[in-house]
């Protein structure tokens, strides 16, 4: 079998994450959150909360990033 590069499947929106740079590999992975973090998340993620969450603890690498320097 060989192994796709481009985003698509049979559903509009089926795929790797576009906001992920070429290459990158994900899971899917169970967190449990309260509701005031989901909505953080899905209002960070323009309505995709595992955008948001990315984005969230990108953020937060870089802030901890400066901090230590």
């Amino acid at each position: 079998m060989t192994e796709k590069t481009a985003r698509g499947g049979a559903r509009a929106g089926a795929g790797r994450a576009a906001d992920l740079p070429e290459g990158i590999k994900t899971q899917k992975r169970l967190m449990t959150l309260d509701d005031e973090t989901y909505q953080l998340f899905v209002e960070l993620g323009e309505g995709n909360a595992s955008r948001g969450a990315r984005k969230a603890a990108k953020l937060l690498a870089e802030l901890q990033s400066i901090d230590r320097s």
